[in-house]
């Protein structure tokens, strides 16, 4: 590993500078967690936001009733300004768990989509050099075809929708 890259994985050392961290693996309870809302996830998305939303009205009437427990012990004089902190406290709590909740989610479809094209990558390249061990006549299209795929591959992303490539269309 050279100097600045950061390499990212439960167990590995993110090199900065001069600096070096050792990343600690996440406790079994959080993976266990995680994967178990990734399945939700593809199972039902109608599910899991049910579940979110059930989440949500939870904490927010634990966080109404701790406030009312609060305000009781409070003296008469402090009376008037309860409400506001309570409000807040209620409205933020939720909000920042359906934000964390949101990134997490971007995040691990992100790593997925990432880990995905990577490997897909590797393996035209593997298929790249193994097709020019091929001797005689059929090497050079074998190359020639992955080279094709490879660029109708890079070029996906800006073609229009709808777009097919003619059959037999060949770029030399």
């Amino acid at each position: 590993m050279n100097q600045g890259t950061v390499t990212v994985g439960h167990g590995d050392r993110l090199i900065c500078g001069e600096r070096i961290a050792i990343i600690p693996p996440p406790l079994p309870v959080f993976v266990m967690l995680e994967q178990a809302l990734n399945s939700l996830i593809d199972f039902s998305l109608v599910l899991f936001g049910a579940l979110v939303a059930a989440v949500l009205f939870a904490s927010n009437e634990i966080g109404y009733r701790i406030g009312v427990h609060r305000a009781q012990r409070r003296p008469a004089g402090e009376q008037e300004h309860i409400g506001i902190g309570t409000i807040t406290a209620g409205m933020l709590g939720p909000l920042a768990f359906t934000l964390s909740l949101t990134i997490n989610i971007a995040q691990s479809r992100y790593e997925a989509r990432r880990g995905r094209v990577l490997q897909e990558a590797n393996s035209v390249q593997a298929a790249w050099s193994r097709s020019r061990l091929i001797g005689g006549e059929r090497g050079p299209p074998v190359t020639a075809m992955i080279e094709l795929f490879a660029k109708v591959q890079l070029t996906a992303p800006t073609l229009p929708r709808g777009y097919a490539p003619r059959r037999g269309a060949r770029d030399h």
